[in-house]
């Protein structure tokens, strides 16, 4: 009987190993071995908020990314809305990149507003992106695409 509880347990920990193993690989090795082989222009760094594409435009807010592999990961401080009325509101966002292209997610940091939304970016250069922000609007309670540029 003793065999048969040892062997239990002998298992239980080696499946406890085997996943832990495997998460390390997926959230540890292979980001890195992304990272090491990469070949394109590194992301990280701040980045200018517009709500246009036109180079006229006022700077909305900043975005801090962290770019690793594919992930990225930011954060974003904007001090204007769509409207042009001063807010500050703090974002969290986190994606991937690929092919020159960013597809994010983003939501208020600490839920003030309920803002959430995604982002579809593509990158110009090595310094632009452009592309749209969706995002669904609370007080309207309606769903709501718009321009959306990114710059160094």
């Amino acid at each position: 009987m003793t065999g048969f509880v040892t062997g239990i347990v002998t298992g239980l920990c080696a499946s406890g190993v085997f996943a832990f193993l495997c998460l390390f690989i997926k959230r540890v090795i292979l980001p890195w071995a992304q990272n090491l082989f990469y070949d394109a222009a590194s992301l990280s760094g701040d980045w200018q908020v517009y709500y246009s594409t036109d180079s006229s435009s006022h700077s909305a807010g900043t975005l801090s990314l962290k770019h690793f592999g594919r992930r990225l990961d930011g954060k974003a401080r904007l001090w204007r809305n769509r409207a042009g009325e001063e807010v500050d509101r703090k974002m969290m966002f986190c994606g991937s990149f690929r092919a020159g292209q960013v597809l994010a997610s983003y939501e208020d940091e600490h839920l003030k507003g309920y803002v959430v939304g995604v982002v579809l970016l593509k990158l110009m250069g090595k310094d632009k992106f452009v592309g749209k922000s969706v995002y669904c609007h609370p007080s309207q309670d309606t769903v709501e695409a718009y321009d959306l540029c990114l710059r160094r």
